[in-house]
């Protein structure tokens, strides 16, 4: 029993000894990591590394810094292309939307020159001239030409034979 415990003893003492050890160890390396990660982290290289190694390291950095530039570059153009396309987009659409609006307008017109052709076409002769006096010869070409062709004669009647000449000539053109 004497001999078991000797045993057990210097088991213990032995294990105690070599956790010492590697915590011991690990301590020390747990330390020198923290000074390499310090080193590091000034921008100093660590000595294991060598001139040429360290002005190879340099130069790729040199020539990443310079791909990273002219990436910047490339991106800045693309950027504003992209800005002119947009306004050109932009441009384009207020164009879009204002011709909508001349062709919504020129509808109302056409519109209105033919419920106003319609009108003269039922009226006479005598009571159309007070009126085709006031009104601008674009317009009553306009109208005549929405007139059937039975009563447009009513039309020409109804003017003087000068503004009819005149009329006829600007048709005939």
């Amino acid at each position: 029993m004497r001999k078991a415990l000797f045993w057990i003893l210097i088991g213990f003492i032995s294990f105690a000894v070599l956790v010492a050890i590697i915590f011991g160890y690990l301590s020390y390396m747990e330390k020198k990591n923290g000074e390499d990660q310090e080193v590091t982290e000034s921008g100093e290289l660590p000595e294991y590394i060598d001139k040429s190694q360290r002005d190879s390291l340099a130069n790729l950095i040199t020539m990443k810094d310079s791909l990273i530039a002219v990436k910047d570059s490339k991106n800045d153009s693309l950027t504003n292309l992209i800005q002119t396309h947009e306004t050109t987009i932009n441009e384009q659409k207020q164009n879009i939307q204002e011709l909508r609006e001349q062709m919504e307008n020129n509808q109302n017109k056409s519109e209105n020159i033919k419920s106003l052709a319609k009108t003269y076409e039922s009226m006479r002769v005598e009571d159309l001239r007070p009126i085709l006096k006031e009104i601008n010869d674009n317009t009553l070409i306009n109208i005549y030409q929405q007139m059937s062709s039975r009563k447009r004669q009513k039309l020409i009647q109804a003017l003087t034979p000068q503004r009819a000449a005149r009329l006829t000539t600007k048709l005939a053109s």
